[in-house]
């Protein structure tokens, strides 16, 4: 009893010191992105004829006690925005005031999420990322998250028929279910498996889209053994309180889109809305793979239909909340590969198959800044995703439907003890459910909790002055149908100051992926079973490297790293000795390689160049294996992207230049699809009328309308033309 009384005492103890250091002056308040209303960590905050200062934590909130009362101006400076002074701001016992902070027309160094528990600038994390900003979205040639993420570094795109088809990343060699697809932290990735399709997500609907590279395990859980991908809407609140558009477009192969989207801000409410409806025929000429006699695509058409729906009530400065609600239907012709199937001598197209999914996404996030150094973060979710294929002309009827379910509970907790310290912990609890006309399954309750440090502290290297940043987390998660799991990590970034700054950054953690219920629990049907007896896939990833950057008017930024990431237990599925096949851990794998980027952009994006080259190594390991030493399938050794822009006024020309070397089709480098190259751009032009403006944009896919396959069996459509208009007020 007597060590319970001293525990709570001393909690208590911490409390009281913030009221005990406020008897004096004080000051707090936030600090937030003018234009998107997103908060801004790390700003320094000065008060003018005193040594008093502090800089913004997490959340963008900060605070300075022991202020004699008076009259002070009040400064915040933060590199990418224009400096903001209050005059003659009173200082009394406690005095609240906010910022809202320009960004100046090079926006180099943008806020993430989804690189640590919460927000940070992109240049003071040690883990490899890419963030589209909305800027950025706007001159991608695309009009999905799939189509604009084609062009990151890192990161490669398997694509499925185009504009209508299926669009699944795979970061640094990574398959598709080892990549964790986040929507407003929501996880879209289900317990089934298989992936996300990127190509559901409009770009009119979001504001960022962030990418980390590398096991990443640690913050977000199972499935994240090559990275992470956040899709961020818009906000709720634009700069003037109001914002409403249309938008259509008309393409290629009798493709048609609308875009209508509302954004308000009335007293404490805001909302952002936006609805989508995109149509495809999908009949675009390909060329047969050997032969090259010219077909049209059949069975290729696209419907969709997506509603995106945010709302915030601000209860007062420091106690927020936002409700999302997200539906998306979908229906397509599933065509089949082009290819002949080597043992029957038949097409493998699916002439008559169909494909319906719908995806509902509830989500009830509230933000509480408690005490000047505690805040608290909670999200509850819920997830539904039904999918239904139907194929009558298999040779056996298929006629499959699977209802998947989730529902979770997110806590998380922040703690600043000063400049030096900063402490992050949390729990996350969930339900996954399916239900399945094809197999039975149980259901998968998970409970988890995870913690993570900042310690900041400088040492001067020589005359030159350092700052280091020790990142060490842990996650540890418990599964009803398995074991638990614990997924450690230690993160390193050593900087050398703001305007000029080399960093060296290093990461070493561990990652996993537990089993899919299509592994586990897939029905006996002659040919092939689940396995309830597996393992999950564990991978030791880490990477070093360095960033050197100058910010100023123009901006100049270099960086590389060497990455490698081991992987064992690897979920393959093989024949038994009856023939019967079956998911094994008989896997291993080793993912190596090189990433290099170069970035330049003159002031207001006049001109702008990105030149980023991935060259990577991932080979077979598994002991005793023929295979061992073989590549493995569908991973490219090399992928360049070259993109540029240029502005002239408010007219806008960006090109993308992609060369990816060739690709392995058979686990025996038997055969490979031939390296292709890809040239997109597109030409925008913005008319302000009346307080309108009128948009319209040329985006051309493919313009050197090459005949490619991106896997085997599905070819790309060639030159695709895309022309969309759009009023805005």
């Amino acid at each position: 009893m007597k060590k319970i009384f001293s525990g709570i005492l001393i909690i208590v103890s911490l409390i009281r010191i913030d009221f005990i250091l406020a008897e004096d002056g004080k000051i707090s308040g936030f600090i937030f992105d003018k234009s998107t209303n997103q908060p801004i960590p790390n700003a320094n905050i000065i008060l003018s004829n005193s040594a008093k200062g502090a800089a913004s934590q997490a959340g963008g909130y900060f605070f300075i006690n022991n202020i004699p009362w008076g009259k002070y101006d009040v400064a915040v400076k933060v590199i990418g925005y224009e400096s903001q002074t209050e005059s003659s701001v009173p200082i009394g016992e406690n005095t609240k005031l906010n910022f809202h902070l320009t960004p100046q027309p090079i926006q180099f160094d943008p806020i993430i999420v989804s690189a640590s528990l919460s927000e940070h600038r992109q240049s003071q994390i040690s883990v490899s990322t890419e963030i589209l900003t909305s800027a950025k979205l706007q001159k991608q040639t695309g009009s999905t998250a799939g189509e604009a993420l084609e062009s990151v570094g890192g990161l490669y795109i398997k694509n499925y028929d185009g504009f209508a088809g299926v669009l699944s990343p795979s970061i640094r060699g990574s398959n598709t279910n080892q990549v964790v697809v986040l929507l407003d932290d929501m996880r879209l990735n289900t317990a089934q498996g298989g992936g996300v399709d990127l190509n559901s997500f409009p770009t009119a609907a979001l504001e960022r889209i962030e990418v980390v590279r590398g096991g990443h395990s640690t913050i977000v859980g199972s499935d994240a053994l090559g990275g992470a991908i956040q899709l961020v809407s818009k906000e709720a609140i634009t700069p003037k309180g109001f914002s409403y558009g249309l938008n259509t477009t008309v393409a290629s192969f009798g493709s048609r889109m609308v875009n209508v989207f509302g954004s308000h801000k009335i007293g404490l409410l805001s909302y952002f809305v936006n609805y989508n409806m995109t149509q495809s025929d999908g009949d675009f000429t390909y060329k047969t793979p050997g032969t090259g006699e010219k077909k049209i695509r059949e069975n290729n058409d696209y419907k969709g239909n997506n509603l995106f729906l945010k709302t915030k009530l601000d209860l007062n400065a420091n106690n927020r909340i936002q409700l999302i609600y997200h539906d998306l239907h979908g229906e397509k012709g599933a065509a089949g590969s082009v290819n002949i199937n080597s043992w029957s001598g038949e097409s493998m197209l699916t002439p008559n198959a169909r494909s319906k999914y719908d995806r509902r996404l509830l989500s009830l996030q509230s933000t509480n800044q408690v005490f000047d150094r505690l805040r608290f973060e909670e999200l509850f979710y819920y997830q539904t995703y039904d999918f239904n294929y139907k194929d009558p002309d298999g040779w056996a009827p298929t006629d499959d439907l699977h209802e998947n379910k989730t529902l979770g509970l997110n806590l998380r907790g922040f703690y600043h003890f000063n400049s030096a310290l900063s402490l992050a912990a949390g729990a996350e609890l969930r339900k996954d459910q399916l239900k399945s006309t094809k197999f039975v399954v149980e259901d998968r309750d998970i409970q988890s909790f995870f913690a993570q440090a900042e310690i900041n502290h400088n040492i001067h290297l020589f005359t030159l002055g350092t700052k280091w940043t020790w990142v060490p987390a842990v996650r540890w998660d418990n599964y009803s149908d398995m074991n638990s799991f614990t997924s450690p990590k230690l993160g390193l970034i050593i900087g050398t100051g703001e305007n000029t700054n080399f960093a060296l950054r290093g990461n070493i953690g561990q990652s996993f992926r537990a089993p899919a219920f299509d592994d586990l629990y897939w029905p006996d049907e002659g040919w092939g079973k689940g396995n309830p007896n597996l393992d999950p896939e564990i991978s030791t990833n880490m990477d070093v490297g360095f960033v050197l950057s100058q910010k100023s008017s123009l901006f100049i930024q270099g960086e590389m790293s060497y990455f490698n990431n081991d992987v064992e237990n690897l979920i393959a599925w093989g024949p038994e000795a009856s023939g019967i096949w079956t998911p094994l851990n008989i896997g291993k794998a080793r993912i190596q390689g090189v990433e290099t980027g170069i970035k330049f952009n003159q002031p207001e994006d006049l001109f702008s160049l990105n030149i980023f080259h991935t060259w990577m190594k991932a080979t077979d390991e598994t002991p005793k294996s023929l295979k061992k030493g073989k590549r493995l399938i569908y991973r490219p050794d090399s992928k360049l992207d070259i993109a540029g822009g240029i502005k002239i006024g408010q007219l806008n020309l960006n090109l993308n230049y992609r060369i990816v070397s060739k690709r392995y089709t058979s686990t025996d480098n038997e055969q490979t699809l031939p390296n292709y190259q890809l040239l997109n751009g597109n030409i925008g032009y913005r008319l302000m009328l009346a307080g309108f403006s009128v948009d319209t944009k040329l985006d051309v896919l493919n313009i050197l309308d090459k005949s490619v396959y991106l896997n085997d069996g599905f070819p790309m459509p060639g030159r695709e033309v895309r022309f969309t208009m759009g009023l805005n007020y």
